[in-house]
């Protein structure tokens, strides 16, 4: 995982954002999804190249959806308030980070949402099954269009 965009999302946040709401999606209680997202990613709260993306991540999330944890909520505004990732960009990106942080931390402050109702995403089930084989043709102009019969 990388770190391309000075944005809340623009990090590890991006996947601890997407794990969390699966959880959720997937019917898990905000405080099991919430033990989950932090068991999963234990390595990033004491790397100083991560910390600041998981909790500001995990905050940005959960109010998102209506179920900002308070100790969620703490860390996050107090990684922001050491600076906690600021030392990996230049000057120039380290003042537009600071930025968005500030900003966060001022939201993370304000009145929260009541929790918002998430929906699984519908699936569609996948015309391939196991044990399916496929034949790519080099040149598929050569050979006759076929339909697959399932």
């Amino acid at each position: 995982m990388g770190t391309w965009s000075t944005a809340i999302f623009g990090n590890l946040a991006v996947d601890v954002r997407g794990d969390y709401r699966e959880l959720l999606q997937d019917g898990v209680s905000a405080q099991d999804a919430l033990q989950k997202i932090l068991t999963d990613f234990a390595y990033a709260a004491s790397d100083p190249d991560n910390q600041a993306s998981l909790w500001t991540g995990l905050a940005a999330t959960q109010m998102q959806v209506g179920r900002l944890d308070d100790r969620v909520r703490d860390r996050a505004i107090a990684v922001i308030d050491m600076g906690a990732d600021l030392h990996m960009w230049d000057s120039r990106g380290a003042s537009r980070r600071k930025a968005v942080l500030e900003k966060f931390r001022g939201k993370l402050l304000g009145h929260h949402r009541r929790p918002v109702k998430l929906r699984r995403p519908t699936r569609e089930p996948s015309p391939v099954q196991a044990g399916d084989i496929f034949l790519l043709l080099s040149n598929p102009d050569a050979y006759p269009k076929r339909r697959l019969v399932g």
